[in-house]
């Protein structure tokens, strides 16, 4: 999801075979029990509350 937070300016969720979601990537984020459900995750800043542009280390 890393890369459709920084790149993409409209997406779509498919969950059991129908859109779930159309729209922009930064909605989608805040939109927890339709993420639960497609078995998506938030992307790697907002999981480790950073924003966007901030430069983060992904070794842990």
């Amino acid at each position: 999801m890393d890369l459709v937070d920084l790149y993409c300016d409209q997406v779509y969720v498919i969950n059991e075979q129908q859109v779930a979601y159309e729209g922009h990537p930064h909605q989608l984020w805040q939109q927890n029990a339709l993420l639960e459900r497609a078995r998506l995750r938030l992307p790697d800043r907002l999981r480790h509350g950073q924003e966007v542009g901030e430069t983060y280390d992904l070794v842990y």
